[in-house]
Order: C-alpha cells, then sequence, then structure tokens
C-alpha cells in the first residue's frame, strides 16, 4: 500500500511541468477568488452559441437576454465583432416576435468597413430585407434581397446565401412562381447540405412542401413536411412547431380533421409558452380554419380573431387579410350576413395594400354573400367572376360552380344547375385522382361528400 500510495503523490507533484511546491501558491490564489465568488471567463463563441440554441428552440425572451448579455460582454473586452454578432441575433429574436419596426431602428448603424465585417453586414442585410418583407413592403423586397446576395456571394458566406435563397424561394412561391422558386429553393438545400446545417435544410424543406401545398398537391407536400420536423427536431421548436403546422394543413385539406386538429393545438401552445408571436398567428389562424372545415363555427371565430389582431399589431398585412377574408367565410356559413360582409372588404383593402393577387378567394365569399341576401342575379356573376379569375386554384372553381349550381336551383333551372354540379363534382374527382396516397383518397372525398349530395339531390 505504501508503494502505491506513493506513486499516487508521484503523479499529482507535477502539474504543466512544474513541481507541485512552485504551485502552491497560484492555485492558492485560484480557489480564494473562487470563494469571492468570481465566474470563469465567459467564452464569446460559446455565449453566442447557446443563445443561438435558445432562438431556435423557441425560447424568445431567454435568448434576447442572452444577446443583450453577450452584447455587454463584448463591448466590456472591445470584441467589435462579437458586439455586431450579438447585436444582429438579437435583431433576428426580434423577427421572430414580429417587431420589425424595432429592427429596422436598430439597423441604422453601418458595420465597419473592414475585411472581417464583410459577413455580418451581409447578415445586417438580409435581416433588413426580412423586416421589410414582414412589413409588406413589396416594392423593397425583391431589391433589398438581391443586395444581400450579392454582398453575400462576394463575403462567401454560405449560411447567409442559405438564409437569402430560402426566402426568395418563398417570396416566388407565394406569387406563385413555381418553377422559378423550385430552382433557387434546390440552391439553397444544396448549400445547406454543404454545410451539413440540419436546422438549415429543415427551412428549405418546409418551403418547398410549401410550394406544393399551394398548387393543392397535399400529398406531395406531405413528404416535405415530415423531413423538416425530422431535421429540425423537437428541440429546434419553431422550425418544427411550422412543419408539423404546415403538415397539419394537408391532413386537414385532405380530410384528417382530427388528426390536425391535434398538430394545430400543440402548435398553438408551444408558440404561447415562446412567445414568437408570428408563429402564433400562423398557428391560432390554422387551428380556427380547422375548427371552420369541422363545421365547428363557435370554436373557431376566437382563434381566427386573435391571429388577425396579432397579424394587425406586427403590421402583417398578408397573414391579416388571409384571417380577415377566413372571418368572412365564417359568418357566411353562420348566415351572419353584415359581418360577412364588413370582414370580406377588411380582406380586400389589406390585400389591395399587400399587392396580393388572390382577390378571387373574396369574390368568392362576395358571391356567398350576395346568394345569402337573396342577390342571385348578382351571386351568379361573382361566382363566374371567381372562376374566371381563380382558375389557378381547383376549389376556387368547383365551389364556385357548385355555387352557381345552388343559384340555379333557388331560380328553378334543374337543368342549368345539373350542369355545374357536374362541372363541380368532374373537377373534384379529377383533383381526388391526383391524390398518390390511397390512404388520404377516402378522407378527401368524404370532406367532400356535401358537393355530392346536393349533385344527388
Amino acid at each position: 500500500m505504501a508503494a502505491k500510495w506513493s506513486r499516487r503523490k508521484a503523479n499529482l507533484t507535477v502539474v504543466a511541468g512544474l513541481p507541485f511546491s512552485s504551485m502552491r501558491f497560484p492555485l492558492a490564489a485560484i480557489l480564494l477568488l473562487y470563494g469571492c465568488g468570481l465566474r470563469p471567463v465567459e467564452r464569446l463563441d460559446a455565449l453566442y452559441d447557446a443563445t443561438s440554441d435558445d432562438l431556435h428552440a423557441g425560447e424568445l425572451a431567454k435568448a434576447q437576454l442572452a444577446a443583450e448579455h453577450g452584447i455587454a460582454v463584448a463591448a466590456s473586452r472591445r470584441d467589435l465583432v462579437y458586439q455586431w454578432k450579438f447585436r444582429l441575433l438579437r435583431c433576428d429574436i426580434l423577427l421572430f416576435g414580429g417587431r420589425a419596426e424595432e429592427v429596422l431602428n436598430q439597423l441604422r448603424d453601418d458595420t465597419p468597413p473592414a475585411p472581417e465585417f464583410a459577413v455580418l453586414a451581409a447578415r445586417k442585410m438580409t435581416l433588413a430585407a426580412r423586416a421589410i418583407s414582414l412589413l409588406g413592403r413589396a416594392d423593397e423586397v425583391d431589391a433589398r434581397f438581391s443586395a444581400a446576395h450579392k454582398a453575400a456571394e462576394a463575403a462567401r458566406a454560405e449560411d447567409v446565401l442559405v438564409e437569402i435563397e430560402t426566402i426568395q424561394g418563398l417570396l416566388l412561391t407565394r406569387r406563385q412562381h413555381y418553377d422559378e422558386a423550385e430552382v433557387v429553393l434546390r440552391s439553397a438545400m444544396r448549400r445547406a447540405r454543404a454545410l451539413h446545417s440540419a436546422y438549415s435544410e429543415a427551412g428549405v424543406q418546409v418551403n418547398l412542401g410549401l410550394s406544393r401545398l399551394l398548387r393543392v398537391r397535399y400529398d406531395e407536400a406531405i413528404p416535405y413536411f415530415e423531413m423538416a420536423a425530422e431535421l429540425a427536431g423537437p428541440s429546434s421548436r419553431t422550425l418544427y412547431s411550422l412543419a408539423r403546422n404546415n403538415l397539419a394543413i394537408c391532413y386537414r385539406q385532405l380530410g384528417e380533421h382530427d388528426r390536425a386538429l391535434q398538430i394545430h393545438l400543440r402548435s398553438v401552445a408551444q408558440n404561447e409558452r415562446s412567445g414568437a408571436k408570428h408563429y402564433l398567428q400562423l398557428s391560432l389562424g390554422e387551428t380556427g380554419r380547422t375548427y371552420m372545415m369541422m363545421g365547428d363555427l363557435k370554436s373557431a371565430l376566437p382563434y381566427l380573431e386573435r391571429a388577425l389582431s396579432l397579424a394587425s399589431e406586427a403590421n402583417n398585412t398578408r397573414d391579416a387579410a388571409v384571417w380577415a377574408g377566413n372571418l368572412s367565410e365564417c359568418y357566411s356559413e353562420m348566415s351572419d350576413w353584415q359581418n360577412a360582409a364588413s370582414f370580406n372588404q377588411e380582406a380586400i383593402r389589406l390585400k389591395t395594400a399587400a399587392n396580393v393577387h388572390t382577390l378571387y378567394y373574396n369574390v368568392l365569399n362576395a358571391a356567398r354573400i350576395a346568394g345569402g341576401r337573396g342577390d342571385y342575379t348578382g351571386a351568379a356573376g361573382l361566382y363566374q367572376q371567381a372562376i374566371d379569375e381563380g382558375k389557378t386554384d381547383p376549389a376556387v372553381v368547383w365551389e364556385a360552380h357548385a355555387g352557381l349550381g345552388t343559384v340555379a336551383l333557388q331560380q328553378h333551372q334543374p337543368a342549368a344547375a345539373v350542369q355545374h354540379f357536374e362541372a363541380a363534382v368532374n373537377l373534384l374527382e379529377k383533383t381526388r385522382s391526383d391524390v398518390v396516397s390511397t390512404e388520404l383518397k377516402l378522407p378527401f372525398l368524404t370532406q367532400r361528400i356535401s358537393l355530392y349530395q346536393q349533385y344527388v339531390e
């Protein structure tokens, strides 16, 4: 035992090449410092990564506090690069909370012209473009993102380029430029995979799925949203919640209402906890839409009203227009024509302000309202206008034909009603045949059985 103890003692007597006796006082001093409550020196890179993780986890309040702390620590060490890194990260956090105006105010200062700030300058331009996009300033958005893309290319900032191309793809998708969007998003995907960034790839997968969702190709969109959720994982709760929310929309449109509602309600709860207001209003609105399609209109109203309120608070005109239009449709189903007309006009006003070219949905709402008020001639004209202007959306066309069939019945024109119901059913069958999954064909049909019942009658 004595020999073994002496070997241990021998191993302990040398630290970093110095005899133990030489280290005695420095070690005592270190212990004294810890005893006085001083913390070890914080590494700025570790603090930055931890703050980014909080952002991805949807912990916005925690992330903002950490970003403020990072700014203060970097300033105390006169580290201008990390000051800017934390400032821009704080802006990213604020954008997730829908605080676009505040972000633009915080981005007024120019980054230093030194080469080491080139990547940060490109990121700053990207954040400003995102803020302008959230504010609905459509006339500025493309030029802003184009300039940011050039700056990121010059700085060889691949992570910034992924972010820019992901958003550019989304903007093209919203404008129905689907082929162009696919090219841009595939480029972003290659960059994300080269960086081995699962989080960035998940964001691209969401937008590739959205491109299919907006073309009523719900079954094709599902694998993209499932992959996005898998890549993001529950730890990246905001992106995970967004992917799952879009997945639920697909299930809802295919008639899987209960499945969709469970996902939406979990998404609402998560975004309530995180304070991510932009994503909260999306999940609230989609929950309301799901209740509508389930026929539970009273449950739908508070979700849609709160979604509209949050979108309006954030000056998110595009989303506010959607929720106003949904409220119009909801009140139409309740035969509350005054509220239906009021919200429809508000939706038209908002879409016009945001330069959104989907007014055919509001024309369809106006046709329902006219028919509900007994103005069958006006309703027929509006349904035909919806068919002409909304021909890219099969749901608009078959609902307009069904509306024309109902108007024809009200006017005692059964032959004309049959023609319109046949047109609606034929388009519905064609859309159903495009649903690849056998599992989803039946729910898709069940959801629209009322149209067949009208036709049979």
